[in-house]
């Protein structure tokens, strides 16, 4: 009397706590999809029909005068319960469920164990025990994926599977060592133990659940970060590409503020270029030419002031270079030899003559747009003394 109460106890609480899964993961599979989560949703739901045919008769299940038809549902459910779980982990591993499970094969297994289990009699005691050894071993086989799964997002619920399989492990071993048992006077302790089993596979159903929760939450967070990456690139990309200049590959007159406002917090030198009778150029030679001679000198400015913190395509022929770094005798160098590699024809095109202003300021500047015009003023300072003086 007293392990028939155990028994009862113990199904109505994993009947009760299977119905509490099986609504909790309907829930989850709608909120996120997923073919994983699909095989999972089913899993839980079939793990709730097993139960409610337990709940229903709450005595053994296999007892002789039990209806063959709730055997053969109960056996049914539990079969497509520890499939749909294993189709769950090929599906989240690498999707291979789908490329040959479907939800009528599972069916059609389901049906098969169905009609085995409506057939058993308590005469059948070892087919009954073989087929719950084969359940075992294909839990155990979900568990083993699951670790081999290259992340750890598998890994709780490879626990859990772990853990039901050894139940599941321990209740084939005391079924098919009866006879030990009762030669040894274990037969109480042994009944004691399959009344309360249900409680047992309770415990080992929420650890499953847990690991599906861990598993769909750590996908989860992996695909948004992904996301999160991908739309901080595409970001990225816009803004270089609103900010860069296409001929040339320079940044544009959007680039320059956000360097103006460092170089007013930090100090630096402004170098404002102007091409030298750029026009003149273009209706001698052409635009392409020109768009030529552009690239060229972008091209050198780059390649002798690589440690600039930027070079900026101002407007037409105009560009200003910002530098924080170099002293001014340095700079004078490099304009020196800037002025000499473009003073020759080169591919094509002419000699590049140039005007340069230079304005440096100290950290602390808070109105670099000043600064800005300080040094297109030198510029045009410049202008006129080489216009004054060719040789300059």
């Amino acid at each position: 009397m007293q392990d028939l109460l155990l028994h009862q106890w113990s199904v109505t609480v994993q009947f009760t706590a299977s119905v509490m899964l099986a609504v909790f993961m309907t829930s989850l599979g709608r909120t996120l999809a997923g073919d994983d989560t699909r095989w999972w949703v089913r899993a839980f739901q079939a793990n709730a029909l097993a139960l409610a045919v337990a709940a229903g008769n709450l005595h053994e299940l296999f007892d002789p005068s039990l209806d063959p038809w709730m055997r053969g549902i109960y056996t049914g459910s539990k079969t497509a319960f520890i499939v749909c779980l294993a189709l769950g982990v090929l599906a989240f591993r690498d999707g291979s469920a789908g490329r040959f499970w479907t939800g009528r094969r599972v069916v059609v297994i389901a049906l098969f164990a169905a009609v085995l289990g409506g057939a058993l009699s308590s005469d059948n005691g070892d087919v009954r025990g073989w087929h719950g050894l084969l359940l075992v071993l294909v839990t155990a086989w979900a568990a083993f994926h699951c670790f081999r799964y290259p992340g750890d997002e598998l890994h709780w619920l490879g626990f859990g599977l772990v853990v039901r399989s050894t139940l599941g492990l321990i209740q084939m071993l005391m079924h098919f060592s009866s006879s030990v048992s009762l030669e040894l006077g274990l037969e109480g302790l042994v009944g004691r133990t399959q009344a309360v089993r249900s409680a047992f596979d309770s415990g080992a159903e929420w650890l499953v659940l847990l690991g599906v929760v861990v598993a769909v939450t750590r996908r989860s967070e992996k695909a948004l970060r992904r996301s999160h990456e991908e739309l901080q690139r595409t970001n990225a990309a816009l803004v270089d590409a609103v900010q860069r200049d296409p001929l040339t590959g320079l940044g544009n007159r959007r680039a320059l503020a956000p360097l103006l406002e460092v170089a007013g917090r930090d100090g630096a030198t402004l170098l404002f270029f102007d091409l030298d009778d750029f026009k003149a150029l273009n209706d001698r030679h052409g635009h392409d030419v020109g768009d030529a001679c552009l690239r060229r000198f972008s091209a050198a400015l780059r390649d002798r002031f690589a440690d600039a913190d930027g070079v900026i395509r101002y407007a037409g022929d105009e560009f200003v270079l910002v530098d924080a770094r170099n002293a001014p005798d340095i700079l004078a160098m490099r304009l020196e030899s800037l002025r000499a590699e473009l003073s020759r024809p080169f591919a094509g095109t002419p000699a590049i003559p140039f005007s340069v202003g230079i304005h440096r300021f100290p950290a602390g500047v808070t109105d670099v747009a000043r600064a800005l015009r300080e040094a297109d003023q030198a510029m045009y300072r410049d202008k006129a003394d080489r216009r004054a003086n060719p040789r300059a």
